[in-house]
């Protein structure tokens, strides 16, 4: 396999804000969710982030370790479906900002690209009310794009090609760093700096 669409790049950044918004701690829970589910859902994001333990750009050529990781995603996914068919797409207001991120991972890495389609609307009305992090907003958009066929948007989707990290082309590239900016990502130096030190490979802006 020579060319893999990216994971979720969430360990560099996550600094930037792709985790809990800077309010959530003190953001009201209502009782709509039971608490169960909500510990469910922490529960899942733990193992989201387990199963990418030690990713690489050599790791995800090894089909035993995408097979597994890809079963783990596919049955998170389908109880999270279970979940908003249930209750809604679980907001930091309904069941916390952990449990809330936790849902974010769970769909940012699920294979069922027409789930991500379905819920994007819904994740973008929450970061227009402030409720969710924009830069989260801008993974999925970037991932459904890419998944598409299309340009992304704010360049933070890479494939691994012969050992290093490559970005996925990108729409108006010199609009680039001012929608990243909007969206609340790092410009794109820092960003790639932060990818080579956390993943220890070279990444390149030429597709």
């Amino acid at each position: 396999m020579s060319r893999v669409v990216s994971w979720c790049l969430f360990a560099a950044v996550l600094q930037f804000g792709c985790g809990p918004s800077e309010t959530a701690e003190d953001a009201r829970v209502e009782a709509s969710v039971p608490d169960p589910v909500r510990a469910e859902l922490i529960d899942m994001g733990v193992q989201d982030q387990t199963a990418r333990e030690g990713l690489t750009p050599e790791k995800v050529q090894d089909s035993l370790f995408l097979k597994a990781m890809l079963q783990g995603d596919s049955g998170r996914t389908r109880r999270l479906r279970e979940l908003v068919g249930r209750y809604g797409w679980p907001t930091e207001v309904q069941v916390g900002p952990e449990a809330a991120h936790a849902a974010f991972l769970i769909l940012q890495h699920s294979p069922e690209h027409n789930f991500q389609r379905e819920m994007l609307p819904a994740l973008e009305e929450q970061a227009q009310q402030g409720a969710m992090p924009p830069s989260q907003v801008a993974m999925l958009v970037d991932r459904v794009l890419v998944h598409d066929g299309k340009p992304q948007r704010y360049g933070t989707q890479f494939s691994v090609e012969e050992g290093r990290l490559v970005l996925e082309p990108v729409e108006d590239e010199e609009g680039l760093e001012a929608r990243r900016r909007e969206m609340q990502l790092p410009p794109m130096e820092e960003y790639i700096r932060l990818l080579e030190e956390q993943y220890e490979a070279p990444v390149s802006e030429q597709q």
